[in-house]
């Protein structure tokens, strides 16, 4: 049983997949499982995460859906097969740095938070928006009580995928499906309930 599961949809983003799933190989961290789950897509897509599973058996899980549902949906049903203690989450048109899971893995477990984070990192066809764009929000110390810090319910992003979850907190709660923002009422309501987050103060996501 692996410690992390990461937890991928995927849908028509042949484009991109190549990217994104080195970057998941490539991680530093390695008692970890790829959980990607294919969206009835139209392209390339289910036959390029196909060939990572195949050479990569004991890393990726390969799910494909019979018809398009959406990314909560997608979502889902990743969570309910994925066996790690810790839940993390990667869009598949976007890639991580090699050491993100063991950054946050070390965190929370040193700090024994319920959630830990980091920053993202914006691009737009491979230049940094953060040069013209406010940065993502920088916090003091290690951890954050968002009890005691409630600015940090609006600068913090709502997205799942710059975030590690112990798989207790999320518990039974899914992904509603249907909505075109679906981070905000899976992320916040955990958020709101952790006694702590454990943070970097550097960016490992890239968006």
């Amino acid at each position: 049983m692996p410690k992390i599961s990461v937890i991928v949809p995927v849908h028509n983003t042949e484009k991109y997949l190549g990217k994104c799933l080195n970057s998941l190989v490539c991680q530093t961290e390695d008692d970890i499982e790829f959980i990607l789950i294919d969206d009835a897509s139209t392209d390339r897509s289910l036959d390029i995460i196909s060939s990572y599973q195949k050479k990569y058996p004991d890393k990726f899980k390969v799910i494909s859906l019979n018809e398009n549902q959406g990314t909560s949906v997608a979502r889902n049903k990743g969570l309910d097969i994925a066996t790690g203690a810790y839940i993390g989450f990667v869009d598949s048109d976007d890639y991580i740095l090699p050491e993100m899971y063991e950054v946050l893995l070390k965190k929370i477990e040193a700090t024994n938070a319920d959630i830990a984070r980091t920053n993202y990192i914006r691009t737009l066809f491979g230049f940094d928006l953060s040069k013209i764009k406010k940065k993502s929000p920088t916090y003091k110390g290690d951890i954050i009580n968002p009890s005691s810090h409630p600015s940090f319910l609006i600068e913090e992003a709502p997205g799942v995928t710059n975030k590690l979850f112990r798989r207790e907190v999320i518990g039974e709660r899914r992904f509603v499906p249907g909505l075109k923002w679906e981070d905000y009422p899976f992320t916040m309501p955990l958020v709101v309930s952790s006694d702590q987050i454990a943070t970097t103060q550097d960016s490992h996501y890239i968006y």
